[in-house]
C-alpha cells in the first residue's frame, strides 16, 4: 500500500510522500522511511539520541504529523522508541519527496506523550 501524494494541509498527518505499512497485530499503521534518504543536523545529536535510535524511532513511529504552530509550515513531529524501548521524539523538516532532515531527537517529553495514548481513538 502507498499512501497518496499531494498537498498537506495544516495537522494533516505528515508525509503522505512515504510509504505505510499495515501493522494488524499492533492496531496502527506506520510510515517507513528506511525508503527515503534522512539527513541529520547536528542539533538532532545534542540530547544524546544516536543515529541508530533516530532511525529505530522513525521506522517504529506510533505518531507523525505536523508539529501544530502557525509558523511550522514544514516541521514534523515523529514519536517513535529507541532500541530500548523508550519513546523518542523526532523533529524533522521534509526536504523533497525522497529526503528529510532531522534537527531534533530527544527522550520524548510527557507533553507529546499525548499523540501515542490517543492515536487509537483519533482514527477509529
Amino acid at each position: 500500500m502507498v499512501a497518496k501524494k499531494g498537498k498537506m494541509g495544516k495537522g494533516d498527518c505528515a508525509p503522505s510522500l512515504f510509504p505505510l505499512v499495515l501493522q494488524p497485530k499492533l492496531g496502527y499503521i506506520q510510515y517507513v522511511f528506511s525508503n527515503v534518504t534522512i539527513e541529520f543536523n547536528q542539533a538532532a545529536f545534542i540530547h544524546d539520541v544516536t543515529e541508530e535510535d533516530i532511525r529505530f524511532a522513525l521506522d517504529t513511529a506510533r505518531y507523525d504529523g505536523r508539529i501544530d504552530e502557525e509558523e511550522s509550515e514544514n516541521k514534523y513531529l515523529v514519536i517513535g522508541f529507541n532500541r530500548k524501548a523508550n519513546p523518542v521524539e523526532v523533529m524533522y523538516n521534509v526536504i523533497d519527496e525522497d529526503t528529510i532532515n532531522v534537527f531534533h531527537a530527544m527522550r520524548c517529553r510527557k507533553s507529546f506523550l499525548h499523540y501515542i495514548k490517543t492515536r487509537g481513538e483519533d482514527n477509529g
